[in-house]
């Protein structure tokens, strides 16, 4: 299995080539994380026009990927990978943090991405770029 982050789906809604060129390389079971599935629907603005049609794609898209869930291990896993990252003066965003601590609570190893730094310090993630 192979861990989606939020740019993975954006540029799959727009049909980017190079996610589409890494995608198509990868013979993996997709799952992302519910955190994901905000910050995809904190983008999107119900005053704009299309809202709806985006919306209904992003619905689509998450229909066909597993959705890990947070939860208080999850939480604590992604706890700890801040203050550890942190105390070696490596600093993460508060939800990507959350984000590689529910992959890794669920056994999840590889995560494709555009924002390859926001991910590179975490240890045991392996990062897929493009």
């Amino acid at each position: 299995m192979i861990g989606l982050d939020t740019t993975a789906f954006i540029d799959l809604c727009k049909y980017d080539e190079k996610f589409m060129e890494v995608w198509k390389s990868m013979d993996a079971v997709a799952v992302t994380t519910d955190l994901n599935y905000a910050e995809l629907m904190f983008g999107l603005s119900p005053y704009c026009k299309g809202h709806a049609e985006e919306e209904a794609l992003i619905d689509s898209l998450f229909e066909n990927v597993v959705v890990l869930k947070l939860d208080t291990t999850s939480i604590k896993s992604a706890s700890k990978l801040y203050w550890d990252l942190k105390k070696k003066g490596k600093e993460i965003s508060f939800t990507d943090s959350l984000i590689a601590g529910i992959l890794k609570t669920n056994g999840i190893n590889k995560l494709v991405t555009r924002n390859k730094k926001h991910f590179d310090p975490i240890p045991g993630l392996e990062v897929v770029s493009y």
